[in-house]
């Protein structure tokens, strides 16, 4: 029965981390990257928009209809 109590703690305690985390953030808190590539844009487009074969856990892929005038996957 101990045992059942201190796995309870301990999920409580790792919620209340996070949860102190994200309180501790600014309210309009934001993240970017940059990178350059030595390549042409449409090559690295390809790379980024074109099938993820790249990744072997990946079961199916398919382009979704456009939204917005942007396209989807």
């Amino acid at each position: 029965m101990k045992w059942l109590l201190w796995i309870g703690g301990g999920v409580a305690a790792v919620v209340g981390l996070a949860a102190l985390a994200g309180w501790m953030l600014p309210l309009r808190h934001s993240a970017s990257r940059r990178a350059r590539f030595r390549v042409a844009p449409d090559a690295l487009y390809a790379v980024i928009a074109g099938t993820p074969d790249w990744r072997t856990g990946v079961k199916s892929f398919g382009v979704l209809p456009d939204h917005e005038g942007r396209k989807q996957w």
